[in-house]
């Protein structure tokens, strides 16, 4: 009884201690630095110069309509709490959770960013200069209906965080922007364009009031020499193969002949059209170079329907006319192709 009596004693002393500990220690915290709160001068919002300089562009995936890259976070701003006495060029460093920063994320992307490192300095008449090293997957929108001479903007967009979506006002800063000159840099599909910068207004929906967001656009156009060279060029030249049947002389080159080259470009073309959809970019429209097959083959297919049709008006003794149709068609086939590949390629929709 009295050993119980000695155990609840020090559970109550436990406790008791334990409150004073944390009354002590709620009473010794440091209090709230003012350096953490925005720089606002009377009451606007600070002016947040932003910038985003890409390292490397690490790939772009057509089918999830997503491109990831490295890229570096750069923003300026003005703290007059800041200002020190030094020369103008020097630089002041300062831990990122020891004074404020504006919060910014990426409103089209898949996941938070992932950053690698943050540096911050700030000059001698307050301005602050931040840099953020991160790796990001982006969803952005391809436009492909030209393929494979489409040009697409992949975009990354910024956007504050909580309070400092109304404590910022984020403007495009292109002297803080750029692309890496480096080799590695560069994907062997795409060519780079240029960097597009802007800043955007964007109203005021449910919890969010209107704010700015900054909204930046790598502009590429795709490489299409591979496509060119090694499925539009010999495809070509399978449906031009079609159309000896119409140049070779009737003495020496019979019926029987013409309907057996007409065919087997005939299923040259459809076997060549199954190997090259594996490489062709998934979407629920056509493009151009979807057009550009069918162009090619319907034409071998009614390369094939003009030589069956010879074949009947001899078959019924009108050889005058047969020898008409052959003619006729040795100049309309090809010109008649090249005009609807060029239609095909003028009325495909840009992006």
């Amino acid at each position: 009884m009295r050993i119980r009596t000695f155990s609840l004693v020090l559970k109550r002393i436990a406790a008791s201690a334990s409150l004073i500990i944390v009354a002590l220690c709620s009473s010794g915290a440091a209090p709230h630095s003012p350096l953490l709160s925005p720089p606002l001068q009377g009451g606007k919002p600070v002016p947040v110069d932003v910038g985003l300089f890409i390292n490397n562009v690490i790939s772009v995936d057509e089918s999830k309509e997503m491109w990831q890259l490295s890229g570096e976070l750069r923003m300026e701003w003005s703290d007059p709490r800041l200002r020190y006495h030094g020369a103008p060029s020097s630089l002041r460093p300062y831990p990122p959770d020891a004074i404020w920063t504006p919060r910014l994320h990426i409103s089209n992307t898949f996941t938070p960013r992932t950053s690698a490192k943050v540096d911050v300095f700030v000059r001698p008449d307050g301005q602050v200069h931040y840099s953020e090293v991160f790796w990001a997957s982006v969803k952005t929108e391809l436009d492909v209906h030209r393929f494979p001479f489409d040009t697409e903007r992949l975009p990354v967009i910024f956007e504050a965080l909580g309070s400092d979506v109304t404590n910022t006002r984020l403007i495009a800063d292109p002297v803080l922007s750029g692309i890496n000159p480096s080799d590695f840099t560069r994907l062997a599909q795409w060519k780079f364009r240029r960097l597009d910068s802007g800043t955007q207004r964007i109203d005021a929906s449910g919890f969010h009031p209107a704010h700015t967001a900054v909204n930046f656009g790598l502009v590429v156009s795709r490489n299409a020499q591979s496509f060119f060279w090694k499925f539009m060029v010999p495809l070509v030249a399978i449906v031009f193969l079609s159309w000896f049947a119409f140049w070779m002389p009737m003495s020496e080159y019979q019926t029987k002949d013409q309907l057996g080259i007409s065919t087997t470009t005939l299923l040259t073309t459809v076997a060549f059209t199954l190997a090259l959809t594996t490489f062709l970019p998934r979407v629920s429209y056509l493009t151009f170079i979807d057009g550009f097959v069918l162009v090619c083959f319907l034409w071998v297919l009614c390369t094939v329907v003009n030589v069956y049709v010879q074949t009947f008006l001899r078959s019924r003794g009108r050889e005058a006319q047969a020898t008409r149709l052959r003619r006729v068609s040795a100049f309309a086939m090809p010109i008649s192709f090249v005009i609807a590949q060029a239609l095909l390629f003028a009325l495909a929709r840009p992006i």
